[in-house]
């Protein structure tokens, strides 16, 4: 018989992106292991719960929990259905209310703290984000039976900590279409046909890298024929910001934002591109970076997005986050030319196929029986101090 997991996270709108997108992926590559069915408990605020009118949403805000002592009855009466609770993401409620309320039931939790404690993370905001690390959020990380890391990276991010749990490094999946191609996006495009396309493609916010790139876009385009796409939902006013900035730039000609992206039209965008771009501040693990080496798109990535192996296997290239260093690597990925990018689309989708949801599926489920009293997994790292 199979056991339940609940899945707890902060947000629905996919407009949050990261956790949100890869979520339902990981729930349904769970579900059809069969060891383990999710439950999903989504803590939102006013409105958000339209984007997924299937799940029971929870108050977001810290101050709705204190203020009804009753919902955290009502919380825990969830979480005991539950064999084990996995806690995505941290510094809001979902992760405070889910682990004291298992901690009461005496139930394991795992929380998956997907990139938000390494360094530039913990730099923005970070007095308020010292504070509350010390007195709550520490406490919640060392009290989980685990802690779940995407890359060996986010590892150290614990220990650097001083987190003394034991650590299993499970990285997110990727889940393909059997068929993608260029069309549909050049239909809704059609100038942008017969041009090396550079996409980037996710949450628009300044961490991602985006207002170097677009400093360094007039060293790029005028020498390769190249137009930069850049698709994906607003966060933080980003988008009107960058708006202003292509127009200060002139760049109206050769950059291209699309607003967001979803299903065969996200596909369609990834086949239609020569280069797949994110030169990012801070990343967990990006899907949409293993979605675009799934589509055998090459891309050009930074040390923050803690993926070498791009570079490493010859899949794409790596770049500091200053617009000169962005701007070299651009031109000379794109003067590499047709082949060498063919080539290295093919190492892409090698590379890609490494990270399937079946297996990261798997690997959770062994743990989630460890913490439940099991034998210690062998289908993954498990670090232990």
């Amino acid at each position: 018989m199979s056991k339940i997991c609940l899945d707890v996270c902060s947000h629905v709108d996919p407009k949050y992106g990261g956790i949100v997108s890869s979520l339902p992926h990981f729930g349904a590559a769970m579900d059809a292991g069969g060891r383990y069915i999710t439950h999903r408990a989504a803590f939102c605020r006013p409105g958000e719960e339209k984007s997924a009118p299937h799940l029971t949403c929870w108050p977001y805000a810290h101050g709705a929990w204190w203020r009804q002592p009753a919902l955290q009855a009502q919380y825990g009466h969830r979480l005991s259905e539950a064999s084990v609770v996995h806690i995505h993401g941290i510094w809001e409620a979902h992760c405070r209310v889910s682990a004291q309320a298992a901690l009461r039931l005496n139930q394991p939790y795992l929380v998956s703290a997907h990139g938000m404690l390494d360094e530039w993370s913990l730099r923005q905001k970070a007095l308020k984000k010292t504070l509350y690390l010390w007195l709550t959020e520490r406490a919640t990380l060392q009290r989980a039976a685990c802690l779940r890391a995407v890359t060996r990276a986010e590892l150290d991010n614990y220990r650097a900590l001083g987190l003394t749990n034991p650590v299993a490094v499970i990285p997110n999946g990727i889940s393909l279409p059997p068929r993608v191609t260029p069309e549909l996006f050049l239909t809704r495009f059609p100038a942008l046909r017969d041009r090396p396309l550079v996409l980037f493609l996710g949450r628009l916010h300044p961490k991602k890298g985006l207002f170097p790139l677009l400093q360094a876009w007039p060293d790029v385009g005028p020498h390769t024929g190249a137009h930069l796409v850049i698709a994906g939902p607003d966060d933080a006013g980003t988008e009107a910001a960058l708006e202003q900035q292509i127009r200060a730039r002139k760049l109206e000609s050769s950059v291209t934002l699309t607003g967001i992206l979803v299903g065969d039209e996200k596909w369609s965008a990834f086949a239609a591109s020569s280069l797949f771009a994110l030169p990012s501040y801070s990343e967990g693990f990006s899907v949409a970076l293993l979605e675009a080496l799934g589509t055998g798109t090459p891309a050009l990535i930074s040390p923050g997005c803690y993926f070498d192996e791009v570079a490493h296997v010859g899949a794409g290239w790596l770049t500091e986050v200053t617009p000169s260093a962005i701007a070299a690597a651009l031109v000379h990925a794109l003067h590499a030319g047709e082949e060498a990018l063919k080539i290295a689309g093919h190492r892409a989708l090698a590379l890609a196929q490494q990270y399937t949801w079946e297996r990261v599926a798997t690997q959770m489920a062994d743990v989630y029986d460890w913490v439940g009293g099991g034998s210690r997994p062998t289908s993954c790292a498990i670090d232990i101090p």
